[in-house]
């Protein structure tokens, strides 16, 4: 019989199975059985724990790489606030989210309680309130709409440079020289994306650097090099026989067609990020128009605010959530996770045990 258990309840285990004579061998680590994938077993602290329904929605990460939900749950809340800044509504979306998992025990309604304290900070830091602007002072956004715009692409470069770190990581974690050197996602790639950004800052004068353009053109097409031959240099590394596979031709044309997708997946991925200041700006416009409306009517002013935001934060509320969320599968984790791992399933008798230990 063999089973998987927390590496907490070791200990206690192997106490109680050492006086059974039958019991060979008690505890196993996962290496000395590497014919068996082990479960996975998330543990997150639990202002993060509700963001883990994301991360299975797209599938469980396997044993031995990086748990991504606080890193979901960090870019998640700063790309949500932004999208929707505005402290009233947020706290009212919060209010709700906790209320119905205080009653209905719904794990969406933790994670809207999360993001809706995320969009109140941001809607004080906006200065919008229920879509009034000239309640309290801060930074509006329709008059900084281009900084808006770069700073949510400048959040991007920051997310995907992040997430190329973490496959870095898991490279090396699980041994893969190319995946943590050599790949699109590895010290390459990372090395390529910062000096192609630096490149289009220096081109648009927004950041003089005192290395010339020659010398980073350079190391971009060292980079692409590095990217284009990085099979034969993990092999070469590893020492394997065959350093280019059988049919180099097709070899050399796939890895082609794979880097010029790798390039442009660059570029598709960072600008893509700029749907975080088209929606800042978007909910500012949306509850401009709903504040006009209102101040036409000197009778059903207070009515159509209510009925306004009401209608704003149920339709915009989700259309950002699900934004989000793309920019997350799409842009994000295409950048370092693998998912593949199997959950971690407690036996029946062992289960409400286990729970309880664990505060679930």
């Amino acid at each position: 019989m063999a089973v998987w258990i927390p590496e907490e309840f070791v200990e206690n285990l192997s106490k109680q199975l050492e006086p059974l004579s039958m019991v060979v061998s008690p505890v196993n680590s996962p290496s000395d059985v590497p014919y068996v994938e082990p479960p996975t077993l998330l543990k997150n602290f639990p202002a993060v724990r509700p963001f883990e329904q994301f991360v299975k929605m797209y599938g469980l990460p396997s044993y031995g790489e990086i748990d991504p939900t606080p890193f979901l749950a960090l870019t998640y809340l700063l790309f949500f606030g932004i999208m929707f800044a505005d402290l009233g509504q947020g706290l009212v979306v919060s209010l709700g989210g906790f209320l119905l998992w205080r009653f209905k025990r719904i794990n969406l309604g933790r994670i809207a309680g999360i993001l809706g304290l995320s969009s109140a900070v941001f809607g004080f830091i906006f200065g919008s309130v229920f879509g009034l602007e000239n309640v309290i002072n801060g930074y509006k956004v329709m008059d900084h709409m281009n900084t808006i715009l770069f700073a949510a692409i400048a959040l991007g470069i920051v997310s995907l440079s992040a997430a190329i770190i973490i496959n870095i990581v898991n490279g090396i974690k699980q041994k893969n020289i190319e995946k943590a050197l050599f790949s699109q996602n590895g010290l390459a790639g990372l090395i390529f994306y910062l000096s192609a950004v630096t490149v289009v800052l220096v081109m648009m004068k927004f950041a003089p650097v005192n290395i010339s353009l020659t010398v980073i053109i350079f190391i971009i097409a060292l980079c692409v090099a590095v990217i284009y031959l990085k099979e034969p240099l993990a092999n070469l590394i590893e020492r394997k026989p065959k350093i280019i596979p059988n049919n180099a031709v097709e070899f050399f044309i796939a890895n082609l067609f794979e880097l010029f997708e790798s390039v442009l997946g660059f570029m598709t991925n960072t600008i893509s990020f700029i749907r975080i200041g088209g929606f800042a700006l978007g909910h500012v416009g949306m509850m401009g128009v709903v504040v006009l409306l209102s101040e036409t009517s000197s009778t059903f002013g207070i009515p159509i605010l209510i009925i306004g935001n009401i209608i704003v934060m149920a339709l915009e509320g989700l259309i950002v959530g699900i934004q989000c969320l793309r920019l997350e599968y799409y842009e994000i984790f295409g950048k370092f996770y693998d998912g593949g791992g199997k959950n971690f399933e407690p036996s029946k008798f062992a289960e409400k045990k286990y729970k309880n230990k664990r505060g679930l």
